[in-house]
């Protein structure tokens, strides 16, 4: 009931463009436009992903990510990251509402699927690369951990149910709650030992899921992986703005500060260098970020720093550092939903001050 009443008011804000009023009240409330940036992995298409386990691994169906960029731009100016900066940093003051578009991990579908999207409605873009997967066969974890259970057969879960030794107790209690057949819910499972997996130091996690490979003899067969340098150049000559996303991905708030310089400016440095450009933003992987992550970005000559915590930019800027910016993950299956979703991020916008209420 509540779902259906929920719809139809959508229905009616966005056709009677209703949805307008909220930006109103938050320039009244705020004193000032409405500035958010928005976040995306991977787009591609339903018919390519619909076999996989995780939500990462599907992402969104080009003609869903059409509907939802059609959505931002009817309520927001798309800008590019140089604009995002010097409005942030308070140099330049906004006009009008802007959105910033902002993709993690470098997919190599962007180019095939979300990128002439984004061309066709004049949308300008950010890529975030991490640059130890940039054209290697270095795969993210949990995309190895998702591909070994696609292709798993009960003799293999076998193997590792009986290899669990020097595996931690939350994770052999996954395993062994487990009866592995046939018609097994291998996307539960998947979220199961992932959310394990995500809790240990990132080596024992990549130790854990190499030995399960080797053990096994899978390889990897899903086809997604991070751009190639080529590409990334392409990308920059298409007027992406391609941004650092560390060197190998790790959670930054778990390093030592000698170990966080070295994700931060060697990845800074080695996208400058290949690309001719300099690079202005960072994108911490999984949110991970504490103060010294923070000083340490700065002290890099960072401008910018994204992070997972959802919400929009405290703007005017008030003292909020820009080196912990929160974004939003775009939502909406179809024109309503996403009117619905980016419609009412003003009003939401007026209650600003702490994590997103969601």
């Amino acid at each position: 009931m509540r779902a259906a009443l929920t719809r139809t008011v959508s229905r009616i804000f966005h056709h009677t463009g209703l949805w307008k009023a909220g930006f109103l009240i938050h320039r009244l409330v705020r004193k000032g436009p409405v500035l958010v940036v928005f976040t995306f992995h991977r787009v591609t298409t339903e018919e390519r992903s619909a076999r996989f386990l995780m939500g990462y691994e599907r992402g969104v169906d080009q003609r869903v990510f059409e509907t939802q960029i059609r959505a931002i731009r009817r309520y927001f100016r798309v800008i590019t990251l140089d604009r995002f900066i010097e409005a942030v940093s308070g140099r330049c003051p906004l006009e009008s509402n802007s959105a910033l578009l902002t993709f993690d991990d470098a997919d190599a579908e962007f180019q095939e699927y979300a990128l002439p999207i984004l061309e066709k409605y004049d949308c300008a873009s950010t890529l975030f690369a991490p640059t130890a997967f940039v054209g290697t066969d270095r795969r993210f974890w949990h995309l190895r951990l998702s591909n070994l259970l696609m292709q798993m057969s009960a003799d293999a879960w076998s193997g590792l149910a009986a290899d669990t030794d020097t595996l931690p107790a939350p994770l052999v209690e996954v395993i062994e709650s487990i009866h592995f057949a046939p018609e097994v819910d291998r996307t539960g499972l998947c979220g199961q030992m992932a959310s394990v997996l995500d809790t240990l130091p990132h080596q024992q996690t990549l130790d854990i899921i190499s030995h399960w490979e080797k053990k096994t003899g899978i390889d990897y067969q899903l086809g997604i992986r991070c751009m190639t340098w080529d590409e990334l150049r392409e990308m920059t000559e298409r007027g992406v703005s391609v941004e650092a996303h560390t060197i190998t991905h790790r959670k930054l708030a778990f390093l030592g500060r000698d170990e966080i310089r070295t994700e931060l400016a060697d990845s800074k440095k080695e996208i400058e260098d290949r690309l001719g450009r300099p690079v202005r933003a960072i994108c911490y992987p999984a949110g991970s970020h504490n103060e010294t992550v923070a000083e340490v970005a700065a002290e890099c000559g960072y401008e910018a720093g994204f992070g997972t915590l959802q919400g929009v930019c405290d703007f005017p800027p008030t003292g909020w550092s820009p080196t912990t910016i929160r974004r939003l993950n775009m939502r909406g299956l179809d024109r309503y939903d996403a009117a619905w979703y980016v419609g009412a991020v003003p009003l939401r916008a007026c209650r600003s001050g702490g994590p997103w209420p969601w």
